[in-house]
């Protein structure tokens, strides 16, 4: 499969300093908050691993998301991180982070859908892209395959990831306005085939 991609994903800056996922997901959100400032929307926030590691220091704040209580000190909403997000003000938060269990594309077309973005106004995105296996089968979430241009159901494009992925990340810089000024991705190549990426968008 032979494709252009964006020049800022051509050359992305890959996170191989540590061996360990957790690691690598931590040093992405470091970069990012050091790049960008403001205020963290949490989308999976889990038992708070990230905010613990990194968004707790995020210069403007932090609030999070999960369908799960978690009795502690963070500002969460509790319920579906899609639904809310087609239905609170976006415009409050520098930082989108989307950490789900598999795909976050569908996250992603709110947010491109919903966030306008300032010209000069930086907004970062992290992004886990878990969906390696459904691509050993062919298959991609509907979301991404929008976003990439392609069909949800395909031949040969289990090895394909990062180039699908970097498809849909240019598209949505283009549909939130943006230009893409800097990227960092880490990777786990072994059986899930996850994809971690940090992304700093620059309105235009």
């Amino acid at each position: 499969m032979k494709t252009r991609i964006g020049a800022r994903l051509a050359n992305v800056a890959k996170v191989d300093n540590h061996d360990a996922s957790l690691a690598d997901k931590i040093d992405i959100r470091r970069r990012v908050m050091e790049a960008v400032g403001g205020r963290v929307f949490d989308g999976y926030a889990g038992a708070g691993v990230m905010w613990g590691a990194v968004w707790s220091k995020a210069p403007g704040g932090y609030e999070g998301c999960d369908e799960r209580y978690f009795p502690d000190e963070r500002e969460c909403f509790v319920c579906d991180c899609v639904r809310l997000m087609r239905n609170i003000d976006l415009a409050p938060f520098s930082i989108f982070d989307f950490d789900s269990y598999g795909s976050p594309w569908d996250n992603v077309v709110v947010l491109a859908a919903r966030r306008k973005v300032r010209k000069g106004e930086r907004v970062g995105v992290v992004l886990t892209e878990g969906s390696g296996l459904k691509l050993k089968f062919g298959a991609l979430p509907n979301s991404l395959a929008a976003l990439a241009g392609m069909t949800a159901r395909l031949s040969g494009v289990s090895r394909g990831g990062k180039e699908i992925a970097a498809r849909a990340i240019n598209a949505m810089a283009r549909r939130m306005n943006c230009r893409i000024e800097k990227t960092w991705r880490a990777e786990r190549a072994q059986g899930s085939a996850m994809l971690y990426y940090g992304v700093v968008l620059v309105g235009q």
